[in-house]
């Protein structure tokens, strides 16, 4: 079994932008390593091999992906203990492609969060407050999505891409 998701990964100057933030707020609690930084579109869990080759085969189908996010608040996120970017709005076309992923999802028997989606990419874990903290907006720009895993290492936790669509920034 590996734990999967699918994400939004960033370009370079995303990921720098979003890291310079995330050196802003380490105060904080823990902060996301800079190549584990990402946009979760919707998560998996533990998967099995059966099921990941039919989310990754009907997921290569999938077109009219949403690309840009104006990620411009800084939210604390009480019960998991998170300090995140979000946008003030975005397109609802995220709604409707996180829906669609999780109809992929659930025709492999893979049963997932039904609490309404909220785009964010988390900068900070185990997160104890919310700093006063102006930050400059970061535009999230994407050229596609991933299928992505989390797996433990002794030196924490690393997320890798397993697989990536329409996504020029590879």
């Amino acid at each position: 079994m590996r734990r999967l998701f699918f994400a939004l990964w960033p370009d370079p100057a995303t990921r720098s932008a979003c890291a310079n933030i995330c050196k802003q707020v380490a105060d904080c609690g823990k902060p996301v390593a800079s190549h584990n930084l990402h946009v979760t579109l919707l998560f998996l869990g533990n998967v099995n091999a059966k099921q990941q080759a039919e989310v990754t085969l009907d997921a290569a189908k999938l077109k009219n992906i949403p690309t840009k996010l104006l990620l411009d608040r800084l939210d604390f996120w009480q019960k998991p203990r998170v300090l995140c970017l979000t946008p003030s709005a975005f397109d609802p076309n995220f709604v409707r492609f996180h829906t669609e992923l999780a109809r992929i999802a659930d025709r492999s028997g893979i049963i997932t969060d039904s609490r309404p989606y909220r785009p964010h990419a988390t900068l900070t874990k185990k997160a104890r407050y919310k700093p006063e903290l102006s930050i400059t907006p970061v535009v999230w720009q994407s050229n596609g999505f991933c299928l992505a895993e989390s797996r433990l290492t002794p030196s924490g936790v690393e997320y890798r891409v397993v697989e990536r669509w329409h996504d020029s920034n590879a």
